[in-house]
């Protein structure tokens, strides 16, 4: 379906518990189908967790329809970290701003790592490589910032030296938003991606953010999406 309609983007919506409403169906068999889907398929791929599913008692959400609304904006997050699949879901963020009802706030974390003092980057370097591109969808974006003049985008950038002051940050940063967006897979500085240093016990086709944010224990009220750069 997706190379017959030309699709840019497929989404996968996910279930972090037992889906109530199809007992046929089990984790097992959708997480199957997710990681078939992640391997084969032509183009990028989002998972979608609505955590109002399971956090149904929020108030801040009681009664309230979780898509656009006329009298308020559309709030989006993205928390930028480096690498492809992150590029991928600034880049899904950044299409959304056409329409005037989304605001879109870009997080950007970075390392005590950093690249060679003389500036210099390494293009056979993986990690440098990279860096770049990173830098180049980034400064793209905080360009369009400058030219808005208003609060429709808002970059931030923040530093942190380990996942725990990552953790942290996000929990401080992602309240009053309805779309929380990251990428599955990270290419950066391993010691603030959060989830990396801990045995997850989730299912690793959310990637290591991707589990962190969506986590019972982490509390997220918005919905998440997991952007994964198709490769093929």
């Amino acid at each position: 379906m997706s190379v017959d309609k030309k699709t840019a983007l497929t989404i996968f919506p996910f279930c972090r518990q037992d889906d109530l409403a199809r007992p046929d169906i089990s984790n097992r068999s959708i997480e199957t189908l997710l990681k078939n889907l992640l391997r084969s398929s032509p183009c990028s791929v989002g998972i979608l967790v609505n955590c109002n599913n399971y956090q149904g008692h929020s108030a801040r959400f009681q009664g309230q329809a979780t898509g656009f609304l006329p009298d308020r904006p559309y709030r989006v997050i993205v928390f930028f970290f480096g690498g492809p699949d992150d590029r991928e879901a600034l880049a899904f963020a950044m299409n959304m701003i056409r329409n005037p009802s989304v605001f879109v706030t870009l997080v950007r974390f970075r390392g005590p790592a950093s690249l060679p003092s003389d500036g210099v980057i390494d293009y056979y370097n993986y990690v440098e490589r990279h860096e770049f591109l990173d830098d180049e969808l980034v400064d793209n974006f905080r360009l369009n910032v400058n030219a808005m003049y208003d609060a429709t985008l808002i970059y931030k950038e923040v530093e942190v030296k380990d996942c725990g002051e990552t953790i942290w940050a996000i929990r401080s940063l992602y309240v009053d938003y309805d779309l929380m967006v990251v990428g599955r897979l990270q290419i950066t500085d391993s010691n603030i991606i959060p989830g990396l240093a801990i045995d997850w016990d989730d299912c690793e086709e959310l990637g290591a953010s991707g589990n962190t944010v969506t986590s019972l224990d982490f509390g997220a009220e918005s919905s998440i999406l997991i952007i994964h750069q198709s490769v093929s």
